[in-house]
């Protein structure tokens, strides 16, 4: 019996597809499109996705598992529903490097605040900007794009998608 298609898990299903995953040059124009909070929450979990990737074809109890169980691992309560437990078993298995596992945690950091606050997020708040610091060079690959919130959003994106081919 097809699904309906105005159900929500419909809709699911279609959004969790764990195997798809978007080319970069369409990433970065959603990321630099909408504004700062939208960029950081989005890269957030598309970082998300892609560790879970990883992690299933990483480890030998899910590369063969059903959807079931993996969807199972991922939960939300789940063993390996957590960002953070994400990052550090990506770090544990060896997936990712240490300077990949703490930029991983910086953007988690990052996308908690902006995803819970009431206050307008920009990369013109300092708040937000000296964090993102932490992504650039010497941590990371790339030099801070211009000292202006549109470059800190440019250099965030740059960080991510490297980040998101690892």
């Amino acid at each position: 019996m097809p699904d309906d298609p105005g159900s929500i898990t419909t809709m699911r299903r279609h959004y969790l597809n764990r195997t798809t995953m978007p080319d970069a040059e369409h990433l970065a124009a959603e990321l630099m499109e909408g504004n700062d909070r939208s960029s950081v929450v989005t890269l957030a979990a598309l970082l998300d996705g892609a560790l879970e990737w990883v992690l299933i074809t990483n480890l030998p109890a899910l590369s063969k598992a059903s959807e079931a169980v993996i969807d199972a691992a991922f939960r939300n309560e789940g063993p390996l529903g957590a960002f953070s437990g994400k990052i550090d078993m990506a770090y544990y298995l060896g997936a990712i490097d240490e300077a990949a596992r703490d930029q991983l945690h910086t953007i988690r950091h990052m996308r908690n605040s902006c995803a819970h606050t009431r206050l307008r997020v920009s990369f013109s708040d300092s708040q937000l900007a000296n964090v993102a610091k932490r992504l650039f060079q010497p941590s990371g690959s790339f030099k801070l794009h211009s000292d202006t919130a549109e470059g800190y959003r440019k250099t965030f994106v740059a960080e991510g998608l490297l980040l998101f081919n690892v």
